[in-house]
């Protein structure tokens, strides 16, 4: 896994051709029962999410379809870990960073098989008050990123204002940390 930053920096042309090798390796990470081990696994994902096919692609070969599919079982287990991760472990901050990307990307790769994402964003309301900052923040900013992208319509008006009240409550606490 940490060879796929190394192939991306260095020989982005193959970076494609690996992930089917290389996201078999991160789900087994992201299901090894160490926290540590889940966290290197998501940070390993984040600097090839955009080589990934766009789920817009219409007409995709055997290698894409898979891939998606791989990808699509990476989200449901980030969603997993937000529920079974302790809140105060460090390694939730590779998993919401991830997810943001995965969210963020054009085409919202992520979104197939989540309609609602609305019932899967309160996961993110525990880790607002993690004793890590670092963690805080990343829930903070991935309520925030979730919220901007274009591609979820089923987040509600109420759902923005707790976000937005949750994170003026982190902000403030993080303010108060210092």
């Amino acid at each position: 896994m940490l060879k796929c930053s190394e192939i991306q920096a260095v020989r982005p042309d193959h970076a494609q051709q690996m992930l089917c090798e290389v996201l078999p390796a991160a789900l087994a990470g992201l299901g090894d029962k160490d926290d540590d081990v889940r966290s290197a696994a998501a940070e390993a994902l984040l600097p090839v999410v955009g080589v990934l096919p766009s789920g817009a692609v219409k007409q995709e070969g055997a290698r894409e379809q898979q891939i998606q599919e791989l990808v699509q079982r990476v989200v449901d287990s980030l969603w997993g870990l937000l529920l079974e991760l302790d809140d105060l472990s460090p390694s939730t901050k590779g998993v919401m960073q991830l997810l943001v990307e995965l969210y963020s990307r054009e085409g919202c790769l992520a979104m197939n098989g989540h309609e609602d994402l609305g019932a899967l964003v309160p996961r993110l309301w525990p880790f607002i008050s993690h004793s890590i900052t670092g963690v805080r923040h990343s829930a903070v900013h991935t309520l925030e990123r979730l919220l901007e992208c274009p591609c979820l319509p089923s987040l509600t008006p109420l759902v923005r204002l707790l976000s937005r009240s949750k994170s003026w409550h982190c902000h403030s606490a993080m303010a108060g940390s210092q």
